[in-house]
């Protein structure tokens, strides 16, 4: 009589979404290696700090990407079958260079925030936030890494998680709501077009860079509750590592586009049949006159926005 083969667990709704969550933070890895070298082609006036800020970044999202990968194919492939400590799986490495890159990249988004308002006030907030990550990222790992889990240790790491994405969602809401309020009161008061022009896509640039990352964690936090006894989570939770890591890389690429470009100017004067009509004299000079004011003021604009530009370099 033949045996009946063995009955395996169910892993659709606990190391699937650690599988999406991985090839996810590939995806991210790859547009982060991207921006990376568009970075130190177009951005080498840049202070060594913040160059070498990018190089950390971009490793400690490698090894976050390697480590989550080597986790999941260990549940899939050596343990293959057998029911495996997932949490023991996703902690043995993968946390750690999530939790400093995300320390990291809103350390200096809220440098940015302390450079605008000039108050202690934002840098309470981060330090305050980065505390709290850091402790329950500890306890997190401490209870999981327990071999006898009881009642109140598994209490304590769901409690540390949630308090964990909690003071992610605080943070990143904070940096973007202050960057926001403070340009947007500046481009309501800029009455220059191209200044306003410039306030205004530095205030886009704002509400995408906490926004995204604490949607993430507020999702995140909805689907460790509903449905329960699932890892759907997983996916908001984990693949947040590459979102900072691209935020930062995004905020630092797109400062030309911030700034601008005086390359393009028009002129009332460009079409083919105007050059071709005869001029008189007095239309003509005063034509020219125009002209020439308006190379002028296209010149010194110019200059103007390239010192922007080395501004927005030399300064970050």
């Amino acid at each position: 009589m033949a045996s009946t083969p063995p009955a395996f667990p169910d892993v659709g709704s606990s190391l699937g979404p650690i599988l999406v969550s991985s090839a996810l933070s590939w995806v991210l890895w790859g547009l982060l290696t991207m921006q990376a070298i568009c970075y130190y082609h177009s951005c080498a006036r840049d202070h060594a700090f913040m160059r070498s800020l990018v190089g950390i970044v971009w490793f400690l999202d490698t090894a976050h990407a390697v480590i989550l990968f080597r986790a999941i194919y260990q549940c899939l492939v050596y343990d293959f079958g057998r029911a495996v400590a997932l949490d023991l799986a996703r902690v043995m490495g993968e946390l750690p260079p999530r939790i400093i890159v995300t320390i990291l990249v809103q350390g200096f988004c809220f440098w940015r925030v302390w450079r605008l308002y000039r108050s202690i006030i934002p840098i309470g907030i981060f330090v305050v936030t980065s505390l709290i990550q850091i402790a329950c990222t500890v306890v997190y790992m401490k209870g999981t890494f327990q071999v006898m889990q009881t009642p109140q240790t598994m209490l304590s790491v769901k409690i540390s998680g949630y308090v964990y994405l909690a003071a992610v969602a605080l943070a990143d809401f904070t940096m973007a709501s202050m960057l926001t309020a403070l340009l947007y009161k500046q481009y309501r008061n800029t009455p220059i077009q191209k200044t306003s022009e410039m306030i205004w896509r530095l205030c886009l640039f704002s509400v995408n860079t906490g926004t995204w990352t604490a949607v993430f964690a507020v999702v995140a936090i909805v689907l460790s509750e509903h449905p329960r006894d699932t890892y759907y989570w997983a996916i908001f939770d984990v693949g947040v590592c590459g979102i900072y890591s691209n935020t930062l890389l995004a905020n630092l690429n797109g400062r030309n586009y911030v700034v601008g470009d005086p390359s393009i100017t028009l002129s009332f004067y460009q079409s083919t049949d105007m050059e071709s009509r005869p001029r008189s004299n007095f239309r003509a000079r005063h034509i020219n006159e125009y002209e020439s004011s308006q190379q002028s003021d296209a010149v010194e604009e110019g200059s103007i926005f390239q010192a922007a530009k080395r501004s927005q370099v030399s300064d970050v």
